[in-house]
């Protein structure tokens, strides 16, 4: 398995041939005040070799910069199939985040029990607009 994308974005977007165009990628995101809640959308896109197909789980765990929990794991699962050369995985999630202190939020991504990717995003309060 190989983590393709796992990115923290504003817009998501599926196309009719079935490419997707994600906007607005996010490493830096302004708010006007704390508490906030930030919507974000998580993108995920997963390969599979032909050996490895059968059920599989994921959980995106997201930490405050107190290393704290910001919200309840995310959690599902998707089956891939055994025989072809590369099978694909891809969802979105969209979490709204209690924001309660500024500093480094972290995005964890297991897949099957173990860590398979991570990234972060960083809150600045006092910028940004009120909408």
């Amino acid at each position: 398995m190989k983590v393709e994308a796992f990115l923290l974005c504003r817009k998501v977007t599926q196309n009719k041939d079935g490419s997707v165009t994600t906007d607005g990628r996010l490493e830096i995101a302004g708010t006007p005040r704390l508490p906030s809640i930030l919507e974000i959308n998580i993108y995920t896109r997963l390969s599979f070799e032909k050996t490895e197909g059968r059920k599989h789980f994921f959980e995106i765990s997201i930490t405050d910069p107190k290393n704290i929990p910001a919200i309840v794991p995310l959690k599902g699962n998707f089956r891939t199939q055994d025989g072809s050369e590369v099978e694909f995985a891809q969802f979105v999630v969209t979490p709204r985040l209690n924001i309660k202190n500024e500093g480094v939020y972290n995005f964890n991504l297991e897949i099957d029990g173990s860590i398979a990717s991570n990234t972060s995003l960083t809150i600045i309060a006092g910028v940004g607009s009120p909408n």
